[in-house]
């Protein structure tokens, strides 16, 4: 008869919180349990970041094996035999195993299941430039310079609701937490200068987490020249004289 004792598994790294595509994009980890019932999230890892995992020693454990878990079948994890693991998956949904075995061979065994959150990009737009003396509508009617930031989910395995907050020159520009920005609906257009624009992205099943900032675009504004001054020429006769 094998021993029974209960196992106790931590996530070690930067865990966040991560539904199924087409239905209401994930923003906790309960949205996840639609989809993924056979094995809960109990944890998610951000795009490039190892998934690392950890088990809680007992005295009892002599040495471990970990498998990672596919439908019905598993395959073991070659050199695994601590209590600890780590390794580098793609974006998705995924299932670990790990075995506690005594130094007579009985064993323990538990799952966990864990979601690597996709990369996010964005593509850099044009850049623009404007005198002070002929400024862009801001109201989004034709000749504003909407900035974009809005993500095609459609190759990812799952969607997702994404946070946003727009920056100029790195500063916040406070209230700025769309998908898209018109430049001065918010900050200041009248400032004269080069400004770069930006946006940081993250996820919402994560509180925030997996930020990453995209440049979109640089702005430059630059000053009107002074006015001109028309005077009579030689040949002419000027007022009051």
């Amino acid at each position: 008869m094998k021993k029974q004792f209960y196992l106790f598994i931590g996530i070690v790294a930067m865990l966040v919180n991560a539904n199924a595509f087409g239905q209401t994009p994930i923003s906790t980890y309960e949205d996840f349990d639609a989809k993924y019932s056979e094995i809960i999230v109990d944890g998610t890892f951000c795009f490039g970041d190892n998934v690392s995992l950890e088990v809680e020693q007992d005295e009892s454990h002599d040495r471990y094996e970990w498998y990672y878990v596919e439908g019905n079948s598993q395959t073991l994890l070659p050199d695994e035999n601590t209590s600890t693991y780590t390794g580098s998956y793609g974006p998705g949904y995924h299932i670990f195993r790990v075995l506690a075995f005594t130094d007579a061979g009985c064993f323990e065994e538990e799952e966990i299941g864990v979601y690597v959150l996709p990369e996010i990009s964005v593509d850099r737009m044009d850049d623009e430039e404007y005198c002070v003396n002929d400024l862009p509508p801001t109201d989004g009617s034709e000749g504003s310079i909407e900035l974009l930031a809005e993500i095609d989910q459609s190759g990812f395995d799952d969607e997702f609701e994404l946070f946003y907050q727009w920056k100029k020159n790195g500063e916040a520009i406070s209230g700025a937490t769309n998908s898209t920005y018109i430049v001065g609906s918010i900050d200041d257009e009248t400032e004269i200068g080069v400004f770069e624009y930006s946006v940081d992205i993250s996820f919402a099943v994560n509180d925030g987490g997996c930020l990453k900032n995209h440049s979109i675009a640089q702005i430059t504004v630059t000053p009107a020249p002074e006015k001109p001054e028309i005077q009579i020429g030689t040949t002419g006769h000027t007022r009051g004289q």
